[in-house]
Parts: C-alpha cells; sequence; structure tokens
C-alpha cells in the first residue's frame, strides 16, 4: 500500500522537471529569434550591397538602389537597428570606381524578453555587422 508521503513523489517531481523543460524551451525560443534577427540583417544587408555593387544608371543613384533593395527587414528582438552604406554615392550620375569597396553595416541591440539571460550572457548586447563589396563594373 502506498502512504500519502509517496503518493505526492510523482507530483513533486514532476514539479520539478517541468521547471526545467520551461526554462530550456523559453530559452531555446529567445535564442532562436536572436539568430533569426542576425538571418534576416544577412540577408537584407547582402540584397542591398548587391544592388549597390551592379547598379546600373537608370535614374536611381546607387544609395537609392541599395536602399530599394533592402527594404524593410522585420525584426524581432532588434532594437535601435541602424543601416548605413558607406562609398555608395547619392548622385545619380556617379558611377564607382571598378575593384573599390562597398561597405555596408548594420547596428542593432538585442535584447530578449528574459531577464533572466541579462548577466550571465552578455545582454542586452550591440551588434556590429560589417559586409564588404567590390563595384565589379
Amino acid at each position: 500500500m502506498k502512504t500519502n508521503i509517496q503518493k505526492g513523489q510523482g507530483l513533486v517531481e514532476f514539479a520539478l522537471v517541468v521547471i526545467l523543460m520551461m526554462f530550456m524551451i523559453v530559452g531555446m525560443v529567445s535564442l532562436a529569434m536572436v539568430l533569426l534577427d542576425l538571418h534576416m540583417s544577412d540577408v537584407s544587408a547582402n540584397a542591398a550591397i548587391h544592388a549597390a555593387q551592379i547598379h546600373v544608371i537608370d535614374g536611381n543613384s546607387c544609395y537609392s538602389e541599395a536602399m530599394t533593395a533592402l527594404g524593410n527587414p522585420t525584426f524581432i528582438l532588434a532594437e535601435n537597428v541602424t543601416f548605413t552604406i558607406s562609398n555608395c554615392s547619392g548622385d545619380v550620375n556617379a558611377l564607382g570606381v571598378r575593384g573599390s569597396p562597398i561597405t555596408a553595416t548594420w547596428t542593432f541591440i538585442v535584447n530578449p524578453p528574459l531577464p533572466f539571460f541579462y548577466n550571465a550572457n552578455g545582454f542586452p548586447m550591440t551588434i556590429h555587422k560589417h559586409y564588404t563589396a567590390f563595384y565589379s563594373r
């Protein structure tokens, strides 16, 4: 026969395991959202720098082609998002010198919604991602 103490043992073990599992699941979801933001910055910056690299004079400048290709990426956890592109003129008639670099930079702060990540993992963190391409024409 089971006593009252033994009947509650399964419930206590379940409660301990559920708490640990919830922390793991929430941590994995938060990490996935951070990685999705990083992937979104890669994809959009590559599109922008490629458009700037091969732009043809069609009434648009290198800078406007890059910003059009950049679009409006949607970030989940990133805050204070800024995108800059250098060596890309806003002049409609300016062509870059073949082989000269074009540098794009994403700067943003990743701030997960869970405060227990902050001290141990260095959040919130500022990320600077640099991309370089060269004029190919």
